[in-house]
């Protein structure tokens, strides 16, 4: 290509677009590697999504997905679950003895580094308190202990 004149460039990659020159084949073992890899990229994003509509705070979303301040706010936005302004109330003390006695019962204190975002889900679905109180009771037992 480079001992080519670039007046010929044009003509090469029209003929290459259209067949003439290259032949372009499917590589069996790289597809099926890129489709298990969009069907992993598929599961994880309705896994945020689903922790989204159960209320998760950003600082959850960062702990277990990484996820930015912008990109957390852009799907809330999609979820249409964007506040007014300031920050939302910590749980009464009801709420926090309740989560922290399932926390506490289900052993999740004891071993922080194995719990999973699925692990406080649980929680949030048994108590029907958000997956933002869930977190905040978590996050200030599990720095506690």
């Amino acid at each position: 290509l480079r001992t080519l004149p670039s007046e010929s460039l044009p003509r090469l990659f029209s003929q290459a677009v259209r067949g003439e020159i290259i032949e372009v084949r499917l590589h069996r073992q790289a597809l099926q590697q890129f489709l298990r890899h969009l069907k992993h990229d598929s599961r994880s994003e309705d896994e945020i999504r689903t922790m989204i509509a159960a209320d998760a705070s950003h600082p959850f979303m960062r702990h277990f997905f990484g996820m930015t301040y912008a990109v957390y706010h852009q799907y809330r936005q999609q979820a249409g679950l964007l506040r007014s302004s300031g920050r939302p109330a910590p749980p009464d003390q009801a709420s926090v003895d309740e989560i922290s006695g399932l926390l506490a019962k289900l052993d999740l204190l004891s071993k922080p580094e194995k719990v999973g975002p699925f692990d406080l889900l649980a929680i949030y679905q048994l108590t029907g308190y958000s997956l933002r109180d869930v977190w905040w009771v978590y996050d200030k037992m599990s720095r506690s202990e």
